[in-house]
């Protein structure tokens, strides 16, 4: 009986004994954190270390004014035994590398992790597991140089998470990772990063759910981001129940030589893109929702071919383009450009008198407010009119339209047709023609309410590239172009600046040496069952423009679609 009472202390101990011991193990399961409170950019930074958890308080945590930037212990540039700063390949610009650490958490709604320098990444870790970034906005101050560098990046890390956090530009790349395993990206927003969202080069487990990737991609007229989701040899990844919005960009996704991809769940819209997709490997698409985006289409060039049909399926299928485009029919044109609900717009020409016109002088005493030109004959050549360049402004002047609704502007070679601050004005029938190969055909400046109905618009067709356009648009409001055939050889099509409220319905713009055409600073532009043909790349490139849409607009087929933020 003693025996048995001993053996069973005996084993209690033992079991006791364990329990300590496991509570004791650093890095174990049970083991308990270091929580620290934090307050400035010096505090964060002593504070990082394994198995802590640091609460930011709400404010803004500059890296690049902590007191130990850019210092430096012989050539390793450390501050701490777990942080250093990187100039990399900048002599006076530094990086927080955050090397080592295991079991790592920081957290703190409301809280900013920035840095000032254009060519720092804002944190980099490298070899280490168990992070955990939570609430936390990270990103570069505001500043005028674009960056070159990124928001965070990873190097053979494993288990890293981002959980409700804000990474943004102007950094290149939102999160780019090398060698790590097991990266979950979760809640979380990437936005105005220039070159990608994210990049993963030979990465394993890579997950993205619930994310948000909007306005990534610079502003110039042909730029934009390269692809806004690069996986390179990587396996294992999964993106699902995301948003992709406002970015102009290549394409959405890459895979060159993945293994085991899965996209699904994921709302495409109001993007600018030269392609959905391009790569290699085994990556399956399926339940894409697409709306009102631009781009050229599916696929980026010849490199469809084998590399897609032997390894990315769309809905549990190999697909081309044509069946692609047959696919999402219900949420594309068939030139593969998104749609979004337009109203068609009705020209409304009362309270105008109509006067018809059949000579080029008749035309000119005809333009005002409030009046409805109807040309009588099938041509009017604009340098035939008797005033013709007489009192022209020069070229880099305003034009000045005091007393009058016209006026003549000199070009390189000749001069071109302004009118101006109009309202309420309108021409029917016809085709409007000018001679100089420098010379926008039509300039309209200041008008509002205008509209052309059946009416073409070119240049003569003499020998010679023009530099001139075929419709000018500056500071107007409020208009229609119906059933109209715009040519070259005008470079542009369409010109617009500073346009708001412009409708093109059932419009054919075509033969033009530079694209279809360029907006700036507009907004509430909508094209409505039109046909661009033989117009070069990018039809249409945008500046700094909202409230785009192509509806039912066929595309030409030899000629690729882009657009430009």
């Amino acid at each position: 009986m003693k025996r048995i009472r001993i053996g069973t202390i005996l084993l209690m101990t033992l079991f006791l004994l364990a329990g300590c011991a496991s509570d004791a193990a650093p890095g174990g399961a049970e083991s308990k954190k270091n929580i620290v409170e934090v307050t400035n950019v010096n505090e964060l930074i002593n504070a990082i270390a394994p198995d802590t958890e640091i609460h930011l308080a709400p404010g803004r945590y500059v890296l690049s004014r902590a007191e130990s930037y850019g210092s430096s212990s012989q050539s390793s540039n450390s501050v701490t035994r777990y942080c250093r700063w990187d100039s990399g390949w900048s002599w006076d610009e530094y990086t927080l590398c955050i090397t080592g650490v295991d079991g790592l958490t920081i957290t703190g709604r409301g809280a900013e992790i920035l840095t000032e320098p254009r060519s720092a990444d804002v944190l980099r870790f490298e070899w280490c597991s168990g992070v955990t970034l939570s609430g936390l906005s990270i990103g570069h101050t505001e500043a005028a140089n674009p960056c070159e560098g990124g928001v965070l990046t990873l190097k053979g890390c494993s288990g890293f998470q981002v959980e409700e956090c804000s990474l943004f530009g102007c950094g290149t790349v939102g999160v780019q990772s090398e060698k790590c395993s097991a990266i979950s990206l979760t809640d979380t927003n990437i936005h105005h990063c220039s070159v990608a969202a994210v990049e993963s080069n030979s990465d394993t487990d890579y997950r993205m759910s619930s994310c948000r990737v909007y306005d990534c991609g610079d502003s110039s007229p042909y730029g934009g981001a390269f692809l806004l989701h690069g996986f390179y040899g990587t396996e294992k990844i999964r993106i699902s129940d995301c948003e992709i919005c406002g970015c102009t960009a290549d394409g959405v996704f890459c895979g060159e030589g993945v293994g085991d991809a899965l996209i699904e769940r994921v709302y495409v819209h109001d993007n600018h893109l030269a392609s959905v997709a391009e790569g290699t490997g085994e990556l399956a698409v399926t339940e894409l929702r697409f709306e009102n985006n631009c781009f050229d289409g599916w696929f980026r060039g010849a490199e469809y071919g084998a590399g897609y049909e032997s390894g990315f399926t769309w809905d549990g299928k190999v697909c081309s383009e044509e069946e692609l485009r047959d696919r999402y029919a219900s949420q594309l044109s068939s030139a593969g450009v998104g749609t979004v609900e337009t109203v068609p717009q009705i020209i409304d020409r009362c309270g105008t008198k109509e006067i018809h016109v059949s000579t080029p002088d008749a035309f000119l005493r005809a333009i005002g407010s409030d009046t409805t030109v109807i040309i009588d004959v099938p041509c009017i050549r604009l340098t035939d009119c008797s005033d013709y360049g007489e009192n022209a402004a020069e070229s880099w002047e305003e034009p000045d339209f005091s007393g009058k609704s016209y006026c003549w502007r000199t070009v390189f070679d000749g001069f071109e047709l302004c009118i101006g601050e109009v309202e309420n004005f309108h021409i029917v029938g016809g085709e409007l023609v000018t001679e100089p190969r420098y010379a926008n055909v039509l300039n309209l400046i200041g008008c509002r309410n205008v509209s052309l109905e059946n009416v073409k618009l070119g240049h003569t067709p003499e020998e010679g590239e023009c530099s001139g356009g075929v419709v000018n648009l500056l500071n107007c409001s409020a208009l229609i172009l119906e059933c109209c055939d715009l040519y070259g050889c005008g470079t542009l099509g369409l010109e617009g600046q500073n346009v708001l409220g412009l409708s093109v319905q059932n419009t054919r713009i075509h033969d033009c040496n530079q694209g279809a055409g360029v907006f700036y600073d507009s907004d509430t532009v909508s094209f409505l069952g039109c046909t661009v043909e033989n117009c070069p790349e990018p039809h249409f490139a945008l500046v700094n423009c909202e409230g785009f849409s192509w509806e039912q607009t066929l595309m030409d087929p030899n000629s690729r679609f882009n657009v430009g933020e």
